[in-house]
């Protein structure tokens, strides 16, 4: 139960959930002067035995199942904001508290924990940083200092001969003719905090401290950005946006809280009804009970004419992230009789129109311009008021976006309401953000996956780019998608959601076809270039050609010596780290192997170590063989380190330089390399995934795909999927400026679809081959998955165990879930852990979903085995 904001005045008990105790729920009495201020959301300090913990207020009550409850102790306040320490203490209790989690957060998070079989302590533990939770760190402080008094000329000149120190100070403060830090003071004036504070005593300057944010942007300078003119494509899809910011903005004016209406509209969204598409008969109840508030407005009710426009869409099934389905259905769309134009005189009946908004899918191909589609939606949003939501794939892609979104506002005062949320900023920088954001002092949050929980007030507008990246999927639990995630924040919020992709998601498409989400397309470059040429090289037939070896064709090699001519920028593409993949011995095969992890080690000549990628265990490299001792150890496979070599010992006057995470390890690397990439100190830029997606260097016109099939042959359904879109995505790179781009896919299957459909820039062919297969062998988007996962030290007790659990499953779960074998996994053995899989594939509605949860938590499983749910798995190795 959410309390609504009406209802939350002057209860007598809090039910509240205590971290750190696997979500023990207890409830708590209100003391009398913490009544206004105990709200949902809230963080709170409570006893528990003889200890004081920390918890959050889940729900209030007035009528409790005990007779004697403890009271909470404290409420925790974040309403300092950038106040003086004396405006704090004086003032802090006239601005409006916000609790730790909004309401609408609040809903979110029970949201999670349902569709994702988590627990709430789990599921809070991701809404907010550590250092928030814990109060673990406070708010950086400066001191500053001012004149209170302008000393006259006889003091100053008395006041020399007895402390000169204290002179000296007063004389700085004078020609600043304003406030300094005291540390600056001191510098300038060659004096001492002594003299400072006897200056204060004294009643010549005050001292005061203030709060100062840990911007991770502060010493950036940026040049406002020139505003390109859009195309017919662009501006279509802008003013698209922009009437549904405008028709919920609206909407938010109609809908008052508490209201009838509200009630309304809140009971169509309840969550049984997300997990899957209600029959018509339930939305058909939905809207009967809506359509009774509006009797009352009988006479402003026109009927649809036949006047050979489309009819209006009605309030429909409500909107799943993702969702698998049954084949699409028109009539669960229509509902006979109420689906009605209203006149605009008739403001509550003219919600029925559409009271959600649907996600936007913006497809557009590489260069299309969909990043200034986000800058226009963005200024519209912020001119309505709201605030927004950016979500971008890769902690590389960050200070690149918010480069050009600050350059955009930078001759405007919304240029300091940035804020930036990823996991590379410092503990420090991450807590100042956040607050910056839950104080509203930023109206524009961008970050990576956990971003989407940002404390954003009057949220309008959820951008979420290269909505088909993966690494939107947390693997550890919460096992949740920032993107289904942003689907639901943007239905509790009231927001317009925007998913970008050259090469959106299968699930995403096909949501379109379902009429879950509207496609907005950009189908040509925003500059009206020509799409890169891209010429597959057969790898097969390049051991036949005089010069020819296994990193660089004889083809990739004429083509970079050319564009290093003409002056142009190449990128060389590998999506493996290293110098060689695996050492083996010639005699007997051995390779050599993580003790940990099925994995081969891999060669890293800079540290001269055996790396392994997955649990970081390294070992020097072995002289002979470790199981037949002979000597000469080949070094075998292909990383970025040995493309390294290759094109430095093949171009030695180019400037190269490799980008990838044994690199990009010191903070701010990714931004100093990407400036010296666009000042063209770089010629050959070499990376693995770090640079495919979202970079826009004009200079570049060749891009090199030295391993085409590094991802296609994975034990994946979706490694076809994944193949196409990492081709498209490095392919776009290529020819963004005025030279036409071309790009060379190294490759030892070319005849592979997705090969073929990269090549010809063709997302629909391949979409059209692609679902053919999901929907021929029973995979998402036609049916939801979830993956078991039992992992322990032992391999016989994890297969057994995993054996048991199958066939328990088997006997609970209702027959048209399809419960798989009990098998490992792909990559049998991680960290020292054996893992098995057991796979369910079917429809999940959340009554099924609680029968799974109750038949794991029922299971007694041996101390050591440890027992995971993923809904949605984006990985099944």
């Amino acid at each position: 139960m959410i309390n609504s904001p009406l209802s939350q005045q002057h209860h007598g008990y809090a039910r509240i959930l205590i971290d750190r105790t696997e979500g023990t729920v207890l409830d708590y009495a209100i003391p009398e002067f913490l009544k206004n201020r105990v709200q949902v959301g809230a963080r709170v300090r409570i006893p528990l035995r003889e200890a004081e913990v920390m918890g959050i207020v889940l729900s209030l009550h007035d009528v409790v199942a005990f007779t004697k409850v403890k009271a909470i102790i404290e409420v925790m306040d974040y309403r300092a904001s950038r106040l003086t320490a004396h405006q704090v203490s004086s003032s802090c209790k006239d601005l409006p508290e916000r609790p730790l989690l909004s309401e609408k957060i609040m809903q979110l998070a029970h949201w999670m924990a349902d569709y994702y079989g988590a627990s709430l302590d789990a599921v809070f533990k991701s809404l907010v940083p550590q250092s928030i939770r814990n109060r673990s760190l406070n708010e950086k402080k400066i001191t500053t200092v001012s004149l209170v008094k302008k000393p006259s000329l006889v003091f100053l000149k008395e006041l020399s001969r007895r402390a000169p120190r204290q002179k000296q100070i007063l004389d700085t403060l004078l020609q600043a003719e304003g406030t300094l830090r005291s540390s600056q003071l001191l510098k300038q004036a060659d004096a001492s905090m002594a003299s400072l504070h006897a200056l204060e005593k004294a009643g010549w300057v005050l001292l005061q401290q203030e709060s100062l944010s840990r911007d991770p942007f502060a010493n950036e300078e940026l040049l406002p950005s020139p505003i390109p003119k859009l195309n017919a494509d662009q501006q279509r899809a802008v003013e698209k946006i922009d009437q549904e910011l405008t028709r919920i903005f609206h909407t938010d004016h109609l809908r008052r809280p508490g209201s009838q209406m509200d009630v309304a509209l809140d009971s169509h969204c309840d969550l049984d009804s997300m997990y899957a598409y209600s029959p018509a008969s339930k939305c058909s109840s939905a809207l009967t009970r809506l359509a009774k508030l509006v009797s009352p407005f009988q006479d402003c009710l026109k009927e649809p004419t036949n006047s050979g426009q489309s009819p209006p869409r009605s309030l429909g099934p409500p909107v799943v992230p993702h969702q698998a389905s049954q084949p699409p259905r028109h009539d669960q769309y229509e509902i006979s009789g109420l689906t009605r134009i209203f006149n605009a005189d008739c403001e509550e009946a003219a919600l029925l129109r559409q009271p959600v908004s649907l996600p936007f899918l913006l497809h557009g191909v590489t260069g299309s311009g969909k990043t200034e589609v986000y800058l226009r939606i963005m200024e519209k949003a912020l001119a309505l008021g709201k605030s927004v939501l950016i979500l971008v794939p890769e902690i590389a892609l960050t200070p690149q976006t918010v480069e050009r979104f600050r350059s955009r506002l930078e001759q405007t005062q919304e240029k300091r309401f940035i804020a930036v949320l990823h996991s590379h900023l410092s503990e420090g920088e991450r807590h100042d953000e956040w607050l910056r954001l839950h104080r509203g002092e930023a109206r524009i949050v961008i970050g990576a996956r956990s971003a989407i929980f940002a404390p954003l007030e009057k949220l309008g507008l959820i951008i979420v780019d290269e909505e088909h990246e993966t690494s939107y999927k947390q693997e550890e639990t919460p096992r949740y998608h920032a993107r289904d995630v942003a689907v639901m924040r943007a239905r509790y919020e009231g927001a317009v959601l925007v998913l970008g992709s050259a090469t959106p998601a299968i699930e995403s498409m096909h949501n379109v076809h379902q009429g879950k989400y509207r496609l907005l397309e950009l189908p040509e470059r925003a500059d009206h270039q020509r799409m890169p040429l891209v010429r597959v090289i057969d790898m097969r037939l390049q051991g036949k050609q005089k010069g020819a070896d296994a990193i660089l064709s004889v083809l990739l090699r004429k083509a970079i010596a050319q564009r290093l001519e003409c002056s142009e920028q190449i990128i060389l593409f590998l999506n493996r780290r290293g110098f060689s993949s695996a050492l083996l011995c010639p005699a007997c095969g051995t390779a050599c192997s993580c003790p940990n992890c099925s994995l081969s080690l891999t060669f890293h000549r800079a540290t001269e170590q055996l790396l392994c990628h997955l649990c970081g265990y390294h070992q020097k490299p072995p002289t002979t063989c470790p199981s037949c001792h002979e000597a000469g150890i080949l070094y075998s496979g292909v990383g970025t380190q040995r493309v390294e070599a290759a094109v430095a010992q093949a171009f030695p006057e180019a400037r190269s330089f490799r980008i990838d995470a044994d690199t990009m390890q010191r903070k701010g690397s990714y931004q100093e390399t990407f400036d010296r990439f666009r000042k063209k100190q770089i010629d050959i830029l070499i990376g693995t995934q770090m640079i495919a997606k979202g970079l826009d260097f004009p200079n570049v016109t060749l891009v090199g795909i030295i391993n085409g099939d590094t991802s296609l042959h994975a034990p994946d359904f979706r490694a076809g999927e994944r193949t196409f879109q990492l081709l498209t995505q490095v392919a776009g790179r290529a020819g963004r400026g005025d030279r036409e781009g071309e790009v060379m896919i190294q490759t030892y299957t070319p005849e592979s679809p997705s090969i073929q459909f990269a090549r010809h820039h063709d997302y629909h062919g391949f979409f059209e081959q692609e679902v053919v297969f999901r929907k021929n062998f029973g995979y998402p988007p036609f049916e939801k998955m979830i993956l078991i996962q039992l992992r322990g030290r032992l391999q016989e007790q994890v297969a057994l165990e995993a054996a048991a659990l199958r066939h328990q499953l088997r006997l609970t779960l209702p027959d048209a879930i399809k419960v798989g074998e009990a098998v490992a996994a792909p990559l049998e053995r991680a960290h020292g852990y054996y893992r098995f899989h057991v796979a369910l594939h079917g429809f999940f509605p959340k009554s099924i979903k609680a029968t799974l949860r109750k038949t794991l938590s029922k299971s007694l499983f041996p101390s050591g085995i440890i027992v995971t749910m993923d809904v949605d798995p984006q990985s099944l190795m």
